[in-house]
Parts: C-alpha cells; structure tokens; sequence
C-alpha cells in the first residue's frame, strides 16, 4: 500500500499520535483500493495463465512408454558402477 499523502510526519512531532487515530478512523483511501484491485487483478490474470498453458498428462500409454525408457537409462548408468546391486530393479 502506498503512504503518499497519508503521512503523519515524525514520530516525534506532538500530534503523532492524533494523525494516526484519524486515519484509522477513516480508513484506507480509495487510492489504496485501487492498488489493491490492481494487484488483485494480476494475480488472477497470473493464475489464470498458468492454467492455460499447464500440459495435459500424457495418456497411461504415454507414461508406460516414458517409464520404461528412464528405467533403462537408470540401468545403463548403474551397469557402470563397480559394485553389484543385488535383486532387480
């Protein structure tokens, strides 16, 4: 939220104190609504768009196929270690 003309000076100024309790009272400016909708708004344009463009899974075909080719890379790189891995996997 922006503070611009809403400011209460120092800390150490006497009426301090007074200018907050007015401004609570009044609560925010419409300029704070605006940026609030304004960020609202790109939020859900940036939602939106992240569901727009998220792949769809592939078919159970699909994914069979993609596993078993990761499984035999995964065993061509653990062929080439020294030690002998006991079971199958």
């Amino acid at each position: 939220m922006s503070s611009q003309g809403q400011s209460c000076g120092a800390t150490t100024d006497p009426g301090f104190g007074k200018c907050v309790q007015d401004m609570v009272r009044r609560g925010p400016s419409t300029q704070d609504h605006g940026e609030i909708l304004g960020s609202a708004l790109v939020a859900i344009g940036l939602f939106g768009g992240a569901l727009a463009i998220y792949p769809a899974a592939p078919d159970p075909a699909e994914m069979r196929r993609l596993a078993d080719e990761h499984n035999q890379a995964l065993r061509r790189r653990l062929s080439g270690l020294s030690l002998r891995l006991q079971g199958r996997f």
